[in-house]
This record gives structure tokens, sequence and C-alpha cells, in this order.
């Protein structure tokens, strides 16, 4: 099925170029239509790959592939005059680029997720799993020490080893991303490093994070925290505590608040079209337009919003109501196996993180939750 496909997607590539399915210009229909066809081939190559062993993530496609065909670029070119930092700058916005980026990004993942369930059990002789506990703390061990470097001043990579402006990114470039990395890797840790992860979490500050990382440990845990006397569940509530207040007394709620509000402008904008969404990757140019229609906006805002916080609510923005119950049908499967599995406290503190990020577009950690996610679904069949 597979030839077919992808030689039925060749030949319409070519004979389409005169077709301006989703452009404004003839000019521009010679490379974006047969693009269109070779998204929606790999698409539907992701569906044909997966069906055989999860029939739900296949559903989960069809319902992306039509959002995509209702909307298949639905934004015209149009620029935003916005106010950010007190500096005003224009902000150009089209949709077609923003869903070819959704749509490609999506099979990527799905044709992942089918390779990382794919790989084998045992390798070298030992566990997979052991494997990537190994890699990501190490990782993780590894960004903490970094941070702290750049938390006294020193960034031998970007500023040398003279004392600088205390930017705390990681090799991650973004105190955030460095956060989310902790909590992917926090499960995995030896107890004896726990401690060491936290102290990152009290340098980079990452909120959501540490909620994630603390529900990861717990459920990786969760037969040992049954048994464990009254002084150690002590211990681990001052664990908990102190990175939590330290974040919030330290940083403060702002970029909470703010978050909070470009989520109230997705809620509000998909209320507009609740059934099927808006369309893969029209966020970029709804949801800005939102953002800085409003009065004094470059004032409350740090960034222009062009994707959501959040791989849930980027996906029901997109798919709508149809798309969230197709997806819930998929989890609750997922879940049943992940949450038993050895890396489900992982699995755990990563569904936590993308309830607040948008993990799967980030690069530096699309890969590591694909193969956490992967992994703790490998033996999914339905």
């Amino acid at each position: 099925m597979r030839g077919p496909v992808l030689l039925g997607g060749a030949i319409l590539a070519a004979l389409l170029t005169w077709a301006p399915v989703i452009s404004d210009t003839p000019e521009q229909a010679i490379t974006e239509t047969p693009l269109l066809v070779l998204v929606s081939v790999l698409l539907l190559l992701a569906a044909v790959t997966v069906r055989a062993t999860d029939k739900r993530l296949s559903w989960v496609i069809a319902v992306a592939g039509l959002a995509w065909l209702l909307h298949p670029g639905a934004a015209p070119t149009e620029s935003l005059r916005i106010s950010l930092d007190r500096a005003d700058m224009v902000m150009t916005v089209r949709g077609w680029p923003a869903s070819v980026t959704w749509m490609v990004t999506f099979a990527v993942v799905v044709l992942g997720l089918h390779l990382v369930r794919g790989l084998p059990a045992r390798v070298a002789g030992r566990a997979w799993t052991d494997w990537l506990g190994i890699g990501l703390v190490g990782l993780a061990v590894f960004e903490v020490l970094y941070a702290t470097l750049q938390f006294v001043g020193l960034d031998p990579i970007w500023s040398g080893w003279h004392v600088g402006p205390r930017l705390v990114l990681g090799t991650l470039g973004n105190s955030g991303a460095v956060s989310l990395l902790l909590a992917l890797a926090a499960p995995f840790a030896p107890l004896a490093v726990l401690p060491v992860i936290a102290w990152g979490f009290l340098v980079v500050q990452g909120k959501l994070a540490i909620v994630a990382a603390v529900a990861g440990v717990a459920w990786q845990h969760r037969e040992q925290l049954l048994l464990s006397p009254p002084w150690a569940r002590a211990l681990g509530a001052v664990w908990i505590a102190v990175p939590i207040w330290v974040a919030l007394v330290w940083h403060g709620t702002a970029s909470v608040t703010e978050r909070l509000r470009i989520a109230g402008f997705g809620v509000s904008d998909l209320l507009a079209s609740p059934l099927i969404g808006h369309g893969p990757g029209a966020w970029a140019w709804r949801i800005p337009a939102m953002q800085f229609a409003e009065p004094r906006a470059g004032a409350m805002a740090s960034a222009a919003y062009t994707t959501p916080h959040s791989d849930l609510l980027g996906w029901a923005h997109a798919t709508g109501l149809l798309g969230l119950l197709v997806l819930g049908w998929w989890l609750w499967n997922q879940a049943r196996v992940a949450l038993v599995s050895p890396v489900g406290g992982a699995w755990v503190a990563l569904v936590i993180c993308m309830l607040g990020w948008s993990v799967s577009t980030i690069p530096t950690l699309a890969l590591p939750a694909l193969l956490i996610w992967g992994t703790a679904t490998r033996e999914t069949r339905c």
C-alpha cells in the first residue's frame, strides 16, 4: 500500500502545478500545490504505516487530515503592527507556511513514534529503558552543571570564561527547555541524583516542570512511597516545596499570568469554530492578531505568541471538539499501557509538560519526548 501512495503522490505533484489550490497567485502555486500534495502523501503514509499496530492513532491522523483539507492555509497574507517592549514592529503573516510546518511536524512525529516502538528491547546486553535513563539523566546532570556556571556569570560556550551577565539558559538556549528536560529525566534518576536535579530547578526556575518532575518521580516510586517511613515522606515534601516556593518568590507569577492570558485567546478563538477548529497552523496568525489588538498589549507581552504554549491547546485550536474526542479516545488506550511500563513516571511527567508547553515543536525536547512516549507505549495494540 505504501508504494502506490508514494507513486500516486509523485504523479499528482507533477501534474497539478498549474492549480492554485491554496495559493494567492499562479506563480506561488507552482511550488505550493506540489507541496500540498507532498504533505498529504506524507500524512497518508503515516496513517498506513501505523494502522497495523495502532488503529486509534490512524483515526487521530484522519482528523488532522480533515482539518488540513478544510483549512489548508486559510490565512490571507497580512501584516500585523505590534508594539513589543516599547518598539513598534510589523510582522507579516501568511497561513500557508505555518500550516505546512504544522502538518509536516505532525507526520514526522507519528512516523518517529512508530519507529521508536520498533526498537529492540535490549541493546548491548542491557534493557533499552536502562540506556534511555542513562542518556537522559547524564544529559540532565550536565545541564545542571552548565546552568550553575551560568548562574555565577560564567558561560564558556557563548561568552567565554570571563564573568558576564547571569543568563541561565543551559546549552538549550532557553531556561524553560532546561527545566522540562530535568522534569523528563527526574523519574529515571537514582535517588542520590535527585538533589542535583532539585538544585537545577532552583537555578532555572521552571514552575510547571517542577510539578511534572514531582508527579513523575512519585509515580515511578509509588510502591516505595507507600511503604516509606514518615520522615522520608517529610523529606520528600521539603524537596517538593522548596523549589516551588523559590520559583514563585524569585521569578513571581508574571509569566504564568501572561501564558494564561494567551491561552484564553486560544480558547475564545476556538469557540468561534468549535467543531473542527481553525486548521493546522492557524494559531500563528489568528492569536497574535488578537494578542495585540488589546489596548496596551505591548506592555503586557514579552513575545508574539505564534505557537501555543500547550500541545493540547494547539491540537484543540487546530482540530476542534472532534479532534479532542478522537485524541482522548487514543490517549485513554495509551495511558493504560504507559502507566504500567518501566518508564511510566517519565510518561506522566511528559504529559504534564505537554499541557503547558508545545514540547513537540521544541527541537531540543521533541526527540527525548518521542523516545519516552514510544518506549512507554511499545506494547500498544489496538
